[in-house]
Order: C-alpha cells, then sequence, then structure tokens
C-alpha cells in the first residue's frame, strides 16, 4: 500500500468500520473465540497508521500497572482510559497487514481488558 488515500479506500470497505473524520477510523472487532468485541480506533496521518485501542479506565489501574500489562505495544492516556497503542508506516503495509494490525491489537487489548476485570471496550 502506497498512499493514503488508497489506506482509507480500504478501511471505507470494511464492513462495521466507521469514519469519524477523514482520515480517523473506528471498527468493533468481533472475537469469535470469547464471544466478545473490542473497540480499535485507526488514524492516518504522516504516512503512518496508528492503531489503538481502550482497555481499562485511568481509576481502575495505576500507570505503572498499565504500562506493565502492555509488554508488546505501546500504551497512551487517552482521556479516562489507557489504551494499547501500535504504529506502522503505510509504505510497507499491505491491505492483509491493516487487517492483522487490527487484529492483533483487538485480541491484546481484550485479553487486558478481562484481565482487569471489564467489558466496556
Amino acid at each position: 500500500m502506497a498512499t493514503t488515500a488508497e489506506a482509507i479506500d480500504y478501511l471505507r470497505s470494511f464492513d462495521r468500520m466507521q469514519e469519524l473524520s477523514e482520515g480517523s477510523f473506528c471498527i468493533q472487532w468481533i472475537l469469535h473465540d470469547v464471544n466478545r468485541t473490542q473497540t480499535v480506533y485507526l488514524r492516518l496521518a504522516n504516512d503512518l497508521v496508528v492503531f489503538s485501542s481502550p482497555f481499562a479506565k485511568v481509576d481502575d489501574i495505576s500507570a505503572n500497572k498499565a504500562l506493565e500489562m502492555a509488554l508488546i505495544f505501546g500504551v497512551q492516556k487517552v482521556g479516562d482510559f489507557y489504551a494499547l497503542r501500535n504504529i506502522m508506516f503505510l509504505e510497507d503495509l499491505d491491505e492483509s497487514e491493516i487487517q492483522k494490525g487490527i487484529e492483533l491489537l483487538a485480541v491484546r487489548a481484550d485479553d487486558l481488558e478481562s484481565q482487569v476485570g471489564g467489558d466496556a471496550f
């Protein structure tokens, strides 16, 4: 995938994908194995795709605990929530890697969310 426009066209083709604003998307990813869903946000900017998915309210765990739990992804504080975050370069991605990126982040964020004891995201 070479351009932001191509990535946007691809994301628009997903079932259940919502376009929040130009270059900003949200999807409720279905996790069939555990009969749950997980919200994943995507933002395209500066030749990057930024993936994020909330997993805990800041009142539920400490920042140190959120960092410990993340392991393979970054953590960011978004308002009153902690979210896993991953960034990929557009020029290096093909369509299947975008979908796999959504899925991997959704599975891990949902796992962390269940460890915290929630199912709000």
